[in-house]
């Protein structure tokens, strides 16, 4: 699993980062986003909705939310 380190970026800065790294995944493959955007688990959210992606998740580790997705196609 690719792990992307968005810490201290704002939307749309994390979304722009994986949305050129998921162009590169096969389908199935698994990302995590470290984000600290108070706002990256609904834009990721919607990111994935509108992209066709599966949001598998979200966690948070102090300041540091944890995003999982999978390429759906």
């Amino acid at each position: 699993m690719l792990e992307i380190d968005c810490i201290g970026l704002c939307c749309p800065e994390p979304i722009m980062i994986a949305h050129k790294a998921v162009r590169s995944f096969d389908v199935g493959q698994h990302i995590k986003v470290l984000a600290t955007d108070p706002l990256a688990c609904e834009d990721f959210k919607s990111f994935c909705k509108s992209m066709g992606h599966e949001f598998i998740g979200a966690s948070k580790n102090g300041e540091v939310f944890e995003i999982i997705i999978k390429k759906v196609r």
